[in-house]
């Protein structure tokens, strides 16, 4: 196992205890916290549930996530998919993006011709982010 992703309630020194490169969810709510966790922790930052951490298919805020974004590479999800990820992208300039439902035909089911269409935005894009 080369990294772990957690959704919980983790603080940067039980991450740091792993051994492994971590990959950390957080909420843009939590981010004005996260300033002071290791740049060696990835974040990955979720739009917010009540209930759920992750895998909502909601849309995190991206404005209140790009001003961090500017200071901290990071990976981008919630509720991305093939018609506003470009958007996504351009706003915040994520490290990486993390999506599952917005390619989906059912749950669980990830359909070809939607990953194409998310691949073909990152692409007629690409160039107004670099």
């Amino acid at each position: 196992i080369d990294a772990v992703q957690l959704h919980g309630d983790e603080s940067p020194d039980m991450c740091l205890r792993f051994g492994r490169r971590v990959i950390k969810a957080v909420t843009a709510a939590d981010l004005p916290h996260c300033s002071r966790w290791p740049e060696s922790i990835t974040l990955l930052v979720d739009a917010s549930d009540a209930v759920r951490r992750g895998g909502t298919g909601q849309r995190a805020d991206w404005a209140s996530v790009a001003p961090f974004a500017r200071r901290r590479r990071l990976i981008l999800a919630g509720g991305l998919d093939p018609a506003n990820v470009a958007e996504a992208v351009a706003t915040v300039r994520p490290l990486a993006i993390d999506l599952s439902s917005g390619v989906e035909s059912a749950p669980g089911i990830k359909d070809a011709t939607r990953m194409r269409a998310l691949f073909e935005a990152l692409r007629q894009a690409e160039g107004e982010w670099r």
